[in-house]
Order: C-alpha cells, then sequence, then structure tokens
C-alpha cells in the first residue's frame, strides 16, 4: 500500500476517516451542462474540462464503509467498481452511492495492497461505467483531470498535469499536479479524451500538489488476475 513515511516525506493516503455532516444550507446541483461543449471533441479530438465533467462525471461513485468513505469509478460492463485498497480495508461492509443519489450494495471481489487497489461489484442495473484507457501511455506535461469526492463533496472536479511517471515502493505510479484533496482516494483521473488512466490515491503531506494515482494498466492487471481465478464473478 502507498503510504507511511519515506525518508523525510510523508505520503498521506486520501481517505476520509469519517463521515462528514451534510450541511442543510448546502446544496449542490449536479444536473448535466449544456451538451454544447461536447462538441469539442469533434473537431480537436479532445474534451475541454466541463465536457470531461460532464461525460465521466456519472461514472465516479461515492464508497461508504462504517468507519471510511472514499471514492470509486464504475467500469468495465458497469458492475464493476474500482477503488483503492485502503477504502475498503477493515470495512465489514460496503455501500457505494451514485451520482443520481442511489445507494446500492457493494461486494468486495479482490483487493491488491501493494497496488492499493480493490475490485466492487455492484446489483444488477443500469450504471454509467468509465472506459478504461489502459492501452494509452502517458506523458509528462500530459494535462488530466481528477473527479472524486473529498470531504464528502461529491463531483468535485480538478485539473491539472501529469509531473512524472515515478518507480514508488515498487509500483509504477502518476505523478500528477491535479489538487485533490482527503475523500478523494479511489477517485478517477481521466485524460483529455475522457478515458479512465488513473485512480487518485496519496500524495505528499510537505509539498504543494505533489499527488499521486495509480495507473489504469495497474487497474487492468487486477481485473485480469481475478478472472483468471474466479471467472464466474466478474460477468454480469
Amino acid at each position: 500500500m502507498l503510504g507511511q513515511r519515506r525518508g523525510s516525506l510523508l505520503v498521506v493516503l486520501l481517505m476520509s476517516c469519517a463521515k462528514p455532516k451534510k450541511d442543510p444550507h448546502l446544496t449542490f446541483d449536479l444536473r448535466s451542462r449544456s451538451n454544447d461543449s461536447l462538441s469539442f471533441a469533434a473537431a480537436m479530438g479532445q474534451l475541454d474540462v466541463p465536457a470531461i465533467a460532464e461525460r465521466c462525471g456519472p461514472s465516479v461513485v461515492v464508497i461508504l464503509g462504517q468507519e471510511k468513505q472514499g471514492s470509486g469509478v464504475i467500469i468495465d460492463d458497469g458492475r464493476l467498481v474500482v477503488t483503492n485498497a485502503h477504502v475498503v480495508e477493515g470495512e465489514p461492509a460496503l455501500r457505494i452511492r451514485l451520482q443520481s443519489g442511489t445507494t446500492v450494495s457493494g461486494e468486495l471481489l479482490a483487493a491488491d495492497p501493494k497496488a492499493d487497489l480493490a475490485l466492487l461489484r455492484m446489483p444488477s442495473g443500469r450504471y454509467a461505467a468509465a472506459t478504461l484507457g489502459d492501452g494509452y501511455p502517458l506523458r509528462a506535461g500530459e494535462p488530466v483531470v481528477a473527479i472524486g469526492a473529498p470531504l464528502g463533496l461529491e463531483q468535485t472536479v480538478s485539473s491539472g498535469e501529469v509531473a512524472a511517471l515515478r518507480e514508488l515502493e515498487g509500483q509504477t505510479v502518476i505523478q500528477i499536479s491535479v489538487p485533490v484533496s482527503r475523500g478523494s482516494s479511489g477517485g478517477g483521473l481521466f485524460d483529455r479524451q475522457g478515458r479512465l488512466v488513473g485512480i487518485t490515491t496519496a500524495s505528499i503531506e510537505k509539498g504543494q500538489n505533489l499527488n499521486f494515482a495509480m495507473p489504469a494498466r495497474a487497474v487492468r492487471d487486477l481485473m485480469n488476475r481475478h478472472a483468471a481465478t474466479a471467472p464466474s464473478t466478474v460477468q454480469p
């Protein structure tokens, strides 16, 4: 698992350790924006940030445990959800809150503590799934967008760049300049084509926007390992 101390740097996991109380005076309008921004992709093959938020936001969910809260992303057949392993570790029961506000149960299928990734399965239904961009190599300087629920503030969108690709504790990680906060663990990192290229995971406390995400390739590897051992459980 990413975390703990490395030299003088403290890597902080981005989970929210306590569920925030809802302020009755705060309301959030999560209705879709105009579809006009989606037309940007037609000319340049890239989406602007509002279009990415509109297209990818419905795939980003909130993971609710008894003691912890984090984010997750719906992938693959629309029933699988990927999040960080530290979000679900030690939780006897899990719930998943969709962008619509609907809450469903989550079954833990597989976890890789070293990569800090976990797979959950939702009940049968129709869900918006993100496209996994594991076949597209990232480069330093490439713009990316994060969507998650820091401190319970669902569908929070922030943008920045890929700062570097690094090796950390034996894992390839994406260093990003995207601002992310606690509660963003397990949230989605999307490229300008709207593909899921990473899962936001951790940050360095003594720094500004020194944040990290696990690459989509690690998600695909976990999916493949799980399918090889229990193929029937990942079928709809």
